[in-house]
């Protein structure tokens, strides 16, 4: 083999590793990010007060859209109601 085809699979080899050193970094971040996102979730709907049932109903009533402000009011009038 020559000089120049070892050094270039020397290189190779090199940057091989780096992507497999970089999909894992990747793989890492991205599970942080999905639990950080859970917890900031987390942490709104229970800034609302809202339990896990009054979420849910909240988001059956939105479908694939936004909620409009005065849903989460509704919710919460029903649930006095029916107290």
């Amino acid at each position: 083999m020559s000089a120049k085809l070892e050094k270039i699979g020397a290189d190779l080899e090199r940057a091989r590793k780096k992507a497999k050193d970089w999909a894992e970094k990747a793989r890492v971040l991205e599970e942080e990010y999905k639990k950080q996102e859970s917890i900031e979730i987390s942490d709104i709907c229970r800034s609302f007060e809202m339990t896990p049932d009054k979420l849910k109903r909240l988001l059956e009533r939105t479908g694939n859209g936004l909620p409009n402000p005065g849903l989460a009011e509704a919710i919460e009038k029903e649930e006095e109601d029916n107290e």
